[in-house]
């Protein structure tokens, strides 16, 4: 006898089929509409963070070049 399990093709379809389908019918609407929230949020959240660090590195970037601007342009330096 063989220790081998073979599971052909209409098998393997048909468990996958049945675990989603069993997964999707034990998901409420509210978790679906709260998930989309929550993606919905986050993604705002992170895109703001992202313009804000890019105005503050700017922001850092303009400053150190107008004072290493005003050091050389200082009367008495060589």
């Amino acid at each position: 006898m063989s220790d081998h399990v073979q599971l052909d093709g209409s098998t393997r379809i048909g468990t996958i089929g049945g675990t989603l389908l069993v997964t999707l019918l034990n998901i409420f609407h509210n978790d679906i509409i709260r998930t989309i929230g929550f993606a919905v949020l986050g993604a705002s959240v992170s895109f703001f963070v992202s313009l804000f660090w890019k105005w503050a590195v700017a922001k850092m970037e303009r400053k150190k070049t107008s004072m290493l601007s005003k050091e050389n342009n200082e009367p008495g330096k060589l």
